[in-house]
Formats: structure tokens, C-alpha cells, sequence
């Protein structure tokens, strides 16, 4: 038997080939498999949870056991402190464009629809207080509240580059 799977192999020099990689492919991939844990395997945290993550970093490859037990409260306050620093336009100051800078703080979609905005339609106040709403291990709400008593809604989101707003908009009083 070993002999006629021998000969079928070394027939023509297509299929040894053709064999031999399957082969070599599957040993790669299953030496490669070995390195990532399963599904249900528990992962040591690659980071202290007390360590603050920095503000772009990309948070979505950090491991953790338990999703809900590491709560980035302090990234999500930090995109959303940096975002309301553009957007919330001082009363004295004025503006002639969005500022640009607002593109590192948000998402592709959010930043279009800021591109196409009025400059004058920016709120024109500034910060009071900032207070996180809801925060899980992969997005937020923070409520920020202006000089002018109204109130902004944000939605933060981690992303592929870091954590950033997805959303804004006034909140009803």
C-alpha cells in the first residue's frame, strides 16, 4: 500500500508538487493556529487595567478576560474632551471652517457630514462640565454641558485607529 501511494506520488512532478504544498501550507497553518489561544480559553490582560490608554491607541487588540471588566473610561473622556475642544466654538472667537483637526477625533462617517457643515452653526459656548453617561468596553456616552446651558450627547466608539465620536447632537432639556 505504501508502495502504490509512492508511485501515485511520484508519478508526474505536478502532483508531488502540488502535494508537498498542501502539505508544508497545512503544518503552517496549524503551527500559526497554536499561537492564538480558542474561544473559550481565558487571556491574561496584556496591559495593568489601572494603566490609562492613550488617545488613539488602538484598544480593539488589547485581550482581556472578562470585556466588561475593563472599562476605558478615561479614553473615552480624553477623545471626547479633544473632540468638544474643536467643535465647541469659544463665543468670542470666530471661525471660518470646521477646523480640520476634528477628523482625528471622529469616524469617517461623522467627519463627512462636519465637512458639509455651517461653521456658524457650531455651538458658540464652552465647556462646563463633562460626565460620562454609559461606558462599556467598546463605546461610551458622554453628555457635555455649555456655558449657554444646553447639552451636547456624544457617542464614542472604539475604532480601528484608537477610540473616537461618532455622534454628536444637542440633547433635549
Amino acid at each position: 500500500m505504501l508502495h502504490d501511494l509512492a508511485a501515485w506520488l511520484l508519478h508526474s512532478p505536478r502532483r508531488l508538487l502540488t502535494v508537498t504544498a498542501v502539505v508544508v501550507l497545512t503544518g503552517v497553518l496549524a503551527v500559526g493556529s497554536l499561537d492564538r489561544p480558542d474561544r473559550g480559553e481565558a487571556v491574561t490582560a496584556s496591559r495593568p487595567a489601572s494603566d490609562a490608554p492613550a488617545v488613539g491607541e488602538n484598544l480593539l487588540s488589547e485581550r482581556v478576560t472578562d470585556p466588561e471588566a475593563h472599562v476605558p473610561v478615561r479614553a473615552i473622556r480624553a477623545v471626547a474632551t479633544r473632540f468638544l475642544d474643536g467643535y465647541v466654538v469659544p463665543p468670542d472667537r470666530r471661525t471660518r471652517s470646521v477646523p480640520a483637526g476634528l477628523s482625528n477625533t471622529t469616524t469617517p462617517a461623522l467627519w463627512r457630514g462636519l465637512r458639509l457643515t455651517d461653521p456658524s452653526a457650531l455651538p458658540r459656548a464652552t465647556v462646563r462640565e463633562l460626565t460620562i453617561d454609559a461606558a462599556g468596553a467598546y463605546s461610551g456616552e458622554v453628555l457635555a454641558e455649555l456655558s449657554d446651558d444646553s447639552i451636547l450627547r456624544l457617542s464614542v466608539v472604539a475604532w480601528e485607529r484608537g477610540w473616537r465620536v461618532s455622534d454628536v447632537r444637542p440633547e433635549d432639556s
